[in-house]
């Protein structure tokens, strides 16, 4: 049986765009960099985004502009929090 007190936590961020009313984009990735190639490819007007740290931790929102999605991103994903995250688990 494995350890899981040393298993290696999983981000999850889930990525909605809206142009118009009408979706543009909805995925899930593990990636960091791969949402933000994403953001910068699409155009959108509205944004959800969701990053899920495991046991019903999250953070989310809703974002009309490029720049402040990418730093509530870059904010949800930061070392230390993630580092937070894992010692309350």
């Amino acid at each position: 049986m494995k350890n899981r007190k040393y298993r290696r936590q999983k981000l999850g961020i889930h990525l909605t765009l809206y142009e118009k009313g009408e979706l543009v984009l909805d995925i899930k990735k593990r990636i960091k960099s791969r949402v933000v190639n994403l953001i910068k490819a699409k155009s959108f007007d509205k944004a959800y985004l969701r990053v899920s740290y495991g046991r019903g931790l999250f953070n989310s929102g809703l974002y009309t502009s490029r720049k402040g999605l990418v730093h509530a991103l870059n904010a949800f994903t930061e070392k230390n929090l993630l580092e937070e995250i894992k010692d309350f688990g």
